[in-house]
């Protein structure tokens, strides 16, 4: 049971991570990508981290992906979907590194083995550990966080600003 629900799982995550790319809507690439955050919720769920996923529903799924549609909304990219969609250097760097990693991900599957015992050990971590790791230890990259997302909201309006004073 618990492999068919991995199965599952592997082909939700995979098709969503492909509907993210080749989407030309960006609300709709948004929304398939909280699929995808989904899907990887339901992998910590079947690895015994029932908190871990919590917190990928809450964190990723919910604030970073609404973060997402209100930069995608503010900006107004309609104009950019429209531009030209020839195959540049761009393209040709990103079918490079995507091979690259592709060519990188299989020799890491072939030369894997499984786990001593067979099995995978749960994760334990309850919401006490994970706050104490988060305002103890993992403070300050945390603030950095913060303050980087900070930054690109007010980099966003000042964009979204000079573009609404310049259609004027």
């Amino acid at each position: 049971m618990t492999w068919l629900v991995f199965v599952l799982l592997t082909v939700v995550a995979l098709a969503s991570a492909v509907m993210v790319i080749t989407q030309k809507n960006p609300v709709y690439s948004a929304l398939f990508l909280v699929l995808n955050m989904l899907s990887l919720a339901g992998f910590y769920v079947t690895l015994g981290a029932p908190v871990v996923a919590a917190v990928q529903v809450i964190v990723y799924a919910g604030a970073i992906v609404v973060l997402f549609l209100f930069v995608v909304m503010l900006l107004d990219l309609r104009k950019s979907i429209a531009r030209d969609r020839s195959l540049g250097y761009e393209g040709l760097l990103a079918i490079a590194l995507g091979s690259l990693f592709v060519f990188t991900m299989l020799l890491v599957f072939w030369g894997a083995s499984p786990p001593a015992g067979g099995t995978v050990s749960a994760v334990n971590g309850t919401m006490e550990q994970i706050g104490k790791g988060l305002f103890q230890k993992w403070v300050y990259p945390l603030e950095v966080c913060s303050v980087l997302l900070l930054a690109a909201i007010i980099g966003v309006v000042v964009l979204a600003n000079k573009e609404a004073g310049q259609g004027k």
